[in-house]
């Protein structure tokens, strides 16, 4: 009799195994990251040479989108949390014009703590990376391939740290 009272034990052990293993999963295929493209920056320039072999945050945003406004503070929250780790990179990019820096830069100085470089006219960023609707988080792996991917900053947080945790993934 006593076998048996171990089964709900070991059916519980696995359910969360599965979650555990579907949390630290990329939503969707995994892409690569492209080189940076966008007409001009706020901030430093993004060089690709300096992306190589680190951990890449890559927001996909846009002024006029609320959502993505509202993600902007808890970005900033996890952004200073890695302030200091030269193996972590953030990078915020929209498809808004030149004629939209104005409100970037609006955004950019209402919003505490937004201190990464922004890449706007980034149009051709999004067609290669599939975005097809905003906000899109998307993590890219020291390998430059992406390893989480959603709209949830908690969950970026998530696969952040997993990422950190183990520098052979």
């Amino acid at each position: 009799m006593k076998s048996n009272n171990r089964w709900p034990l070991i059916l519980i052990l696995l359910f969360a195994a599965v979650l555990v293993l579907k949390r630290a999963q990329p939503a969707g295929p995994q892409v690569p990251l492209p080189p940076m493209m966008a007409s001009g920056w706020i901030g430093p320039s993004v060089n690709d040479e300096d992306l190589r072999g680190k951990l890449v945050v890559v927001d996909f945003f846009a002024t006029w989108c609320g959502p993505c406004r509202a993600a902007l503070p808890q970005l900033a929250k996890l952004r200073a949390q890695y302030k200091d780790n030269r193996d972590v990179v953030f990078v915020s990019l929209t498809d808004e014009s030149e004629k939209d820096k104005p409100l970037l830069e609006e955004l950019i100085s209402e919003t505490e703590g937004f201190d990464w470089p922004v890449g706007y006219g980034a149009g051709v960023m999004f067609d290669a990376v599939g975005v097809r609707g905003i906000p899109d988080l998307i993590l890219f792996g020291r390998d430059g391939m992406s390893v989480y991917r959603g709209h949830e900053v908690s969950g970026l947080a998530q696969a952040l740290g997993l990422e950190l945790e183990n520098p052979q993934r």
